[in-house]
């Protein structure tokens, strides 16, 4: 038999069993609590479940059987236990007596306390993954931010001298005709870049085709228009 709680403790960390159930005597059928049936459950996760239980049960006389994988049918550790009442060095197991008038449903508790230790971590991985997709998200808004700013800032003096205004860079006219020709070409150049990753260098290549070859530039820009 098995003394305390402590050494059942040693008894599952020594055997390396984190699979465990526990019964009021080694012929009853039914447990008053088991450790659970994750696929992989760590040792030291199984220890804190089984610290738990201790908490609920009351003095007194079990029986545990441990395993170590999952499923396993064979060569389980099985002992009898003892937990002794709170400040007693020692107490023989005919001195031990369950209250008769105790009504709790040690089974119910011990699966509560369980539910709740699991939902808590379930809701601290929630947090964790909201954390990191709130991050995520704003990188990227600050990466589009960054990427459009950049080609704004290369454009906007060709867009205020085409309208013939003398706004200063970075700034909007208030009314007027040159606000919504301004709007518009802010307008088509974020359309622009969501299929187009590099608009400033076929903006400049349209620029020199213009130039260089304006019978192919007029006959792209006819096409364009038509459209």
């Amino acid at each position: 038999m098995i003394i305390g709680k402590e050494n059942v403790t040693q008894f599952i960390r020594y055997n390396k069993t984190p699979y465990w159930r526990i019964k009021r005597s080694e012929s009853e059928q039914h447990f008053v609590a088991n450790s659970g049936d994750e696929e992989s459950l760590p040792l030291e996760e199984s220890i804190m479940r089984l610290g738990q239980v201790f908490n609920i049960l009351s003095p007194g006389n079990y029986f545990i059987e441990a395993w170590t994988t999952k499923g396993q049918t064979k060569s389980w550790n099985r002992d009898h236990f003892q937990i002794l009442p709170e400040n007693s060095a020692f107490v023989g197991s005919a001195q031990i007596q369950h209250a008769a008038n105790s009504n709790l449903d040690v089974q119910s508790e011990i699966q509560k306390a369980l539910t709740n230790y699991k939902q808590e971590v379930e809701l601290a991985e929630l947090r964790r993954k909201v954390g990191e997709l709130e991050k995520e998200n704003r990188e990227l808004q600050a990466s589009a931010e960054s990427a459009l700013g950049r080609i704004w800032t290369k454009v906007e003096p060709y867009i205020n001298t085409y309208m013939g205004s003398n706004v200063k860079t970075g700034e909007l006219p208030a009314i007027g005709k040159a606000d919504v020709e301004q709007k518009r070409l802010e307008t088509a150049f974020e359309t622009w870049q969501e299929k187009e990753p590099d608009v400033i260098t076929l903006v400049e290549k349209i620029a020199g085709m213009s130039q260089k070859d304006p019978g192919t530039y007029q006959m792209a820009r006819q096409m364009l228009l038509n459209s």
